[in-house]
């Protein structure tokens, strides 16, 4: 109706490769709510990670969690529960939310389509909302990938229908109508051929749409389960079972299907019908069995693999009719998408004139005012932020006893004053002017990082919290391990190498074995302190210093993790069911959401239970259920066999088996 034109946005890209600190940097600068979108699952689940740790509440929402965690997230995000979503395009599309105050593609979208949809999403209030790409050329690689797999060629499409052929057993000239699974042995012959689950799936697409084969949906797959004899027969014959395991399980389907599972093959999930009786899942699928073997029931067990079945009779691959015109018009025109894009982030122009011009809405001489490019007040964020933070280590540094045109040559490398050449930042601007750092210091001063007192420049308070959130973090040299650092070592080899092939270059061109070693020992982690580092110079950071710098961070925080997961000493198999325990879920939900059985499930919290006395548990089973269980503990029954013959018929297993735990821990004064 209005357009394409949003004049409440604010759409900026910035060229870094240190994006998750950019981020931090800009969740703390904006308001939120925030949707921050990355291209692949493990991105948002990397900068998620990042986020809590520097005290951000965050969550991330990708296809691969399971439907109750995306709904959970969903509605926490829309009711302003989690105020920062990092999520992949999955996420969005049932989202009306109007007061998203800022969105971050912390990777580049695949069509200018995808970025303004997903931009469009902030700022729906009519408030001002502020749209951040963080780019990097190699950002092209990730859609370039995606591109490439999303439009098999030819012989990959020839080699998935073959192999899917012989896997099925399936001779020219014949037909099967029965399901082929993709087992773990097809996935690992077409990983030997080079074939992707990304790459079979674009081929499963096309070779369906041609006719050949009939993907299997999900429901088809899942287990089914009926009583093929009447409910008076049924009954009958459950008085007369001795199989008390057996008689349970029936009884409970029975309940659970009620007067269907007589009529139709009712569709059944094993694991959670198995949470729900307080089994576990091979013991309620050894009674489904049995039950058929009886001749009373018909039990179809599902399959965990993707299926697919021949819909016409096998034919030699050469023969295929696939229409690979309208494959190459339709990779052309991604590639072409994609092209646009990159264009778009490298525009020096009005950045809204290009997404209208884009989208056929041509306005000579049109700037929106707002953009990154019509605003020429905004400083280039590398340099700036290069400028800012070695001005400020300066004076640091000097101990707030240097004047101000001692600060420009120091940076320079133009003092005399052999006290000042000591300073590690002496040099480090020698490819810049003074006119260059005068209107950055300005900009500290005014910004109140930095004040002038008498002749002096000296931090404020708010210069001193800069200098502690960027100072190196300390390495206990006592405590670093040789293994450490040799690993730190190896991982900036492994990124020199992949810069080497980028430049075409010897590896040790790029920066020698010598200087990266050094590095390894004294893990810079900003530009200053890495240009400190002797010996590496301006050329070389210019080819890989970012990339040396994003290893370190990366590498420090996994050692961070490190050490806070093994001070909790809480076993990381049920590290997820902590989390989800101290989030506020029931038993019921966090059985669901780590697709474990109810009983699996309280046999971790009674380990939990004995690791920490002071867990929030008070949500996981009901009070009435608690109070029922804790009065048979009173009287003198304590094991779980016991307890469940003098309790009601509906208290499961699972529950009496964590009231146990809490009443052995301490913690009945939560209830």
């Amino acid at each position: 109706v209005k357009g394409f034109e949003r004049d409440n946005l604010y759409l900026n890209v910035i060229k870094t490769s240190h994006k998750k600190e950019k981020v931090l940097e800009l969740l703390k600068t904006h308001d939120t709510p925030a949707i921050i979108y990355g291209a692949t699952r493990k991105s948002v689940e990397d900068l998620v990670d990042y986020l809590r740790s520097n005290n951000l509440k965050a969550e991330y929402y990708h296809a691969g969690l399971a439907p109750e965690l995306r709904r959970i997230i969903q509605d926490d995000f829309r009711e302003d529960r989690i105020n920062i979503i990092a999520a992949t395009n999955a996420f969005g599309m049932g989202i009306d939310k109007p007061n998203i105050r800022m969105v971050i593609h912390i990777n580049l979208p695949g069509t200018i389509e995808n970025y303004y949809q997903e931009t469009g999403r902030a700022g729906r209030d009519g408030k001002d909302a502020y749209i951040y790409l963080l780019y990097d050329d190699r950002d092209r690689h990730i859609q370039e990938f995606f591109i490439e797999s999303s439009f098999p060629t030819r012989e990959q499409i020839e080699l998935v229908y073959n192999a899917i052929s012989d896997h099925g057993r399936v001779t020219l000239g014949s037909l099967s109508d029965r399901n082929i699974e993709f087992d773990t042995k097809f996935m690992t012959h077409l990983r030997g051929n080079k074939i992707t689950g990304a790459i079979l799936d674009s081929a499963v697409r096309t070779l369906e749409a041609a006719g050949y084969i009939e993907a299997i949906s999900d429901f088809e797959k899942r287990s089914t389960f009926r009583f093929i004899i009447s409910p008076g027969e049924l009954k009958k014959y459950v008085k007369r079972l001795n199989n008390s395991s057996l008689k349970d399980t029936l009884i409970f389907v029975l309940r659970e299907f009620g007067s269907n599972i007589f009529t139709r093959d009712v569709p059944i999930e094993i694991l959670k019908l198995a949470s729900k009786i307080g089994i576990d899942p091979a013991s309620l699928e050894t009674d489904l069995t049995r039950a058929e073997l009886l001749g009373f029931a018909r039990y179809s067990k599902g399959s965990q693999f993707q299926s697919v079945k021949l819909t016409a009779t096998r034919v030699p691959a050469p023969s295929l009719q696939i229409d690979m015109k309208n494959i190459e018009e339709k990779l052309a025109n991604a590639e072409a998408k994609l092209d646009s894009m990159i264009n778009f982030a490298n525009s020096n122009e009005c950045r809204f004139n290009l997404i209208l011009n884009y989208f056929g809405e041509n306005i000579i001489g049109y700037e929106c005012g707002k953009c990154d490019n019509c605003r020429s007040d905004l400083p280039k964020e590398s340099t700036s932020d290069y400028l800012k933070e070695l001005i400020i280590k300066t004076v640091h540094i000097a101990k707030n006893k240097i004047i101000e045109n001692s600060i420009y040559s120091v940076l320079l490398g133009k003092t005399v004053d052999e006290e000042l050449k000591r300073l590690t930042t002496f040099g480090t601007c020698a490819n810049f002017n003074q006119q260059d750092l005068e209107p950055i210091l300005e900009s500290l001063i005014t910004g109140k990082l930095l004040t002038r007192f008498e002749n002096s420049i000296l931090l404020s308070e708010d210069g001193k919290n800069f200098i502690a959130e960027h100072e190196e973090i300390p390495v206990n040299q006592k405590n670093e391990t040789y293994e450490n650092k040799l690993e730190l070592f190896n991982l900036l080899r492994e990124e020199r190498k992949a810069v080497s092939k980028k430049f075409s270059q010897n590896p040790e061109m790029i920066c020698p074995d010598e200087i990266l070693k050094e590095i390894a020992e004294l893990k810079p982690i900003s530009t200053s302190s890495l240009l400190s580092v002797k010996g590496f110079t301006q050329r070389m950071y210019n080819k890989i210093g970012d990339e040396i710098l994003s290893v370190i961070k990366d590498f420090l925080n996994r050692q961070k993790l490190r050490v806070d997961t093994s001070a909790e000493k809480i076993p990381s198999a049920i590290a997820a069911t902590l989390e989800l325990i101290k989030k506020g879920y029931n038993l019921k939900e966090i059985s669901s959401l780590t697709k474990l059985p109810e009983a699996i499930v309280s046999m971790q919290i009674e380990t939990i239970a004995g690791y920490q006395n002071d867990i929030q548990i008070s949500k996981l089973i009901s009070t009435e259920v608690y109070n029922l269980i804790t009065e048979k503990i009173d009287e003198g029954f304590f094991g779980l066999r016991d307890l469940k013959e003098n309790l009601p018929s509906k208290v499961s297993y699972a529950e009496i088996r964590i009231a146990l735990a809490i009443h052995k821990a301490n913690l009945k004064n939560q209830f």
